[in-house]
Formats: structure tokens, C-alpha cells, sequence
């Protein structure tokens, strides 16, 4: 009779939690633990919580328009953690880019 899902992953939850908490890579855990190492990787990520979906790269970005001051300062963007970045005009627009990359 086949084991029930529930009761796998009651068995392999205890372990992967001791194995996070030991600080111990995958295979040393396995090995010290008397574990089979491909089985113990796949219940490792079965129980991974879900990632929440991240945006593409290459999406779109809301622009809006904001009420001038009348001195031209160049472009200005706000990420949405909030960060701001201003004084954006054709002289340092690719040093944007670079560093919009690396976010």
C-alpha cells in the first residue's frame, strides 16, 4: 500500500528543518544523517514555500507627469520600494541603465 503524500512530507519536514538549522550542506546532512540524497533534495524544494512571481526586466513602467518648476532638471523615476532617482538626462542615461541592471 502506498504511503500517503501527507505522511511524506510529515516525515521530511522535520528533516529539512534540521538540516537548515545545522548549517550543513545538503549532501554532509545527508551523509551524517543516513539519508538518500537525491530523495532529500526533492522534499527540500517540495516544501520550499512558493516564491512570490517577480516582474519582468523588461516590463512596462508607469510614467506620470509632474508639475514643473520651470528649471528643465532632466527626467525623474521612482521605484516602487520608493527609491528615487533624479537629475536623469542625456548625459548620464546610460549610467542609468547600468544601474537599474543590477536591481
Amino acid at each position: 500500500m502506498p504511503v500517503d503524500t501527507e505522511e511524506r512530507k510529515a516525515h521530511w519536514r522535520p528533516q529539512v528543518e534540521a538540516w537548515q538549522a545545522s548549517g550543513l550542506s545538503a549532501k554532509r546532512f545527508c551523509e551524517d544523517n543516513a539519508l538518500p540524497y537525491w530523495q532529500f533534495l526533492y522534499w527540500a524544494k517540495k516544501l520550499q514555500p512558493p516564491k512570490p512571481p517577480r516582474s519582468p526586466a523588461n516590463a512596462f513602467a508607469r510614467v506620470m507627469p509632474v508639475a514643473s518648476s520651470g528649471i528643465a532638471q532632466g527626467l525623474q523615476i521612482t521605484l516602487p520600494n520608493g527609491v528615487r532617482v533624479s537629475g536623469i538626462d542625456g548625459s548620464n542615461v546610460a549610467l542609468l541603465a547600468t544601474v537599474l541592471d543590477q536591481l
